[in-house]
């Protein structure tokens, strides 16, 4: 994993090589020289936890609420204002921080999120739970779609994949395990 976070790295910082094709789209030089399918398989397995781990709290909005009067509009606000809030701010200050240090607090504040609205049993921890998860997959999308410039088309399209995939599978992983 270390290997890969410092190939990431590298990409990013090669950034200064990339030449301008004819129709305007801007590719790395190397970049399909270095593009490992590995690569593209992190970037898809990414995708899918990341999105997963915000569809379940999603879906799980009425039973994160369960025996209290707080309606779940609230809960789907909590969700979706600071995803809009980092996606539409976060892009601005990329260039400055490195991609190590923007991947710990992805992973740290999905994990942590979640086990707040899953673990806790007061509702207004449990809606910060989600407001930390929410701020983690948004964190990630951000730096997952701008780390896909420096790959071919393929990152992209594993990413989005990802994605797709985990939207589907964590509503329905979380019904089953309510069925069962």
């Amino acid at each position: 994993m270390q290997g890969i976070l410092a190939n990431m790295d590298e990409a990013y910082l090669s950034k200064s090589k990339t030449v301008v094709n004819e129709i305007g789209s801007s590719h790395s030089s190397t970049a399909r020289e270095r593009e490992k399918p590995l690569h593209v398989f992190i970037f898809g397995v990414f995708g899918f936890i990341l999105q997963i781990f915000f569809s379940v709290g999603i879906a799980a909005s009425q039973d994160i609420l369960e025996e209290t009067y707080v309606p779940t509009p609230v809960l789907l606000i909590s969700a979706s204002l600071p995803f809009f809030v980092i996606t539409s701010v976060l892009p601005y200050f990329l260039l400055q921080v490195p991609q190590k240090a923007l991947l710990a607090p992805v992973v740290f504040l999905s994990i942590v999120g979640v086990l707040l609205y899953a673990l806790v049993e007061h509702v207004i921890i449990r809606i910060l739970g989600v407001v930390v998860t929410s701020t983690g997959v948004a964190i990630g999308e951000v730096t997952f779609v701008s780390l896909s410039a420096l790959y071919t088309d393929s990152a992209m399209s594993a990413y989005a994949a990802g994605t797709g995939v985990g939207f589907i599978t964590g509503p329905l992983y979380y019904a089953g395990k309510l069925v069962t």
